[in-house]
This record gives C-alpha cells, sequence and structure tokens, in this order.
C-alpha cells in the first residue's frame, strides 16, 4: 500500500463530513479503504450528512459514536442502526416540527443523548426491552411523555435523565423488572407534575435522584 494509503484512515477522523465523503470518493484506491474503521467521534453533523458518510458506496463505517443534529424519526433509526454505533447524541431546536418519537431498537447502543430541546416529540419507549446494551438515557424537553413503564424492562440502564417531562405524573411503574436492580442514577429536573417520588424507594440500586422544578421562565419547550 502506497504512503496515501496508509495515511488516509489517520486523517479521516479529523475532517468533517462532507470533506470526508469528497475524500472517500476522490480515486480507487481510496475507495478501496472505505471498509476500514473510520472513527468520527465528536463531529457535529445534520443526521442526513451522517447518514450519507455511512452509506458511501454502501460501506460500513465503525462509528462508534456520533453528534448530529435535525433528525426526523426515519434518520433517526436508520442512525441507530448503524454497525459498531455504541453512543448517540442528538441536539434539538426549540418547538421541533420533526424528529425522533420513539427509542430505537438498537443492540449496540449504551448511551442514547436526546439534549436541549430534541426530545421534545418523544413519546413511545415500547422499545426499551429491545436496547440490550443500553446504559444510558437522556431525554430532554420531553413533554410529549407520559409513560416511562417500558423503561422497567432495559436489561442494562443504569443511568436515566428526564428533563422537563412536563406531562409525566407517575413513576411507580419504572420501579420494576430490570430497573429495580440496576438503576443507580436519575434525573427528574423540570417534571413539575411529580409529586410523590416515594415509590423510588424499590430501586435496590439507586445512589442519586436529582429532582427540582425549574423556573417559570425557562419551563416552556
Amino acid at each position: 500500500m502506497s504512503l496515501l494509503g496508509e495515511v488516509a484512515p489517520l486523517v479521516a477522523p479529523l475532517l468533517g463530513e462532507q470533506a470526508l465523503f469528497r475524500l472517500t470518493s476522490s480515486s480507487k484506491e481510496l475507495r478501496a479503504l472505505q471498509g476500514l474503521p473510520l472513527d468520527l467521534t465528536g463531529k457535529c453533523a445534520r443526521a442526513s450528512e451522517a447518514l450519507r458518510v455511512a452509506r458511501v458506496h454502501h460501506t460500513r463505517f465503525l462509528i462508534p459514536a456520533f453528534t448530529v443534529d435535525q433528525c426526523s424519526q426515519a434518520e433517526w433509526e436508520e442512525l441507530c442502526s448503524l454497525p459498531g454505533l455504541v453512543s448517540l447524541t442528538l441536539k434539538g431546536r426549540r418547538n421541533p416540527a420533526v424528529g425522533p418519537t420513539s427509542l430505537p431498537q438498537s443492540r449496540s447502543i449504551v448511551s442514547l443523548r436526546l439534549l436541549e430541546h430534541a426530545g421534545a416529540l418523544v413519546r413511545d419507549l415500547t422499545h426499551a426491552a429491545r436496547c440490550a446494551a443500553l446504559e444510558t438515557l437522556v431525554l430532554h424537553g420531553c413533554a410529549a411523555l407520559t409513560d416511562v413503564a417500558p423503561l422497567a424492562t432495559a436489561p442494562r440502564l443504569r443511568c436515566l435523565e428526564l428533563r422537563k417531562a412536563t406531562a409525566l405524573t407517575d413513576l411507580a411503574p419504572l420501579c420494576c423488572g430490570a430497573a429495580c436492580w440496576r438503576l443507580a442514577s436519575l434525573g427528574l429536573q423540570g417534571c413539575r407534575l411529580l409529586r410523590d417520588v416515594a415509590s423510588l424507594g424499590a430501586l435496590r440500586a439507586l445512589e442519586e435522584v436529582r429532582h427540582m422544578l425549574i423556573a417559570p421562565t425557562d419551563s416552556a419547550v
């Protein structure tokens, strides 16, 4: 292999998505390298751009961690199915018109974080039991969420943060199943309808609970 061929896999993680797309499509030699693992950790991009990189010539990029924004439900599901993905962070805008509405069916993702307003449309957690590796789930601005019972079936969930889940009134369904023995950290900031958290005493591994009301001027999603 030439020097260019040896250096390309090292340079690729430092490039932006568009530059990487051009690089890996620029020559026959580099196209042959597309099956090598490429770590794009820390690159923030639109979901459509991230997916384009992952699909270049049907390449199976190894992307252990990704941060994206402006993500539709279809793009969300496709991102979560990328081979080798273990951490996905989504950043959202206030009052999003589109966005994820449910948990993905992923057996590899360990950390799933929907920050800022990215969790605004999430209301369906029924796939939690199929998230076999999921240990950390962060949902910010999840005003549409009313039922957390499915999370009790997530087999490895240890850290859960539900910020501004303003329609959530009951945590009792969470306190059974696998969650009863594994959940160690729980964040409930801005969940203003939650008054009785006594049921959390059933969570045997719980070490930390963060529960406070956010000022009215900051409570809008």
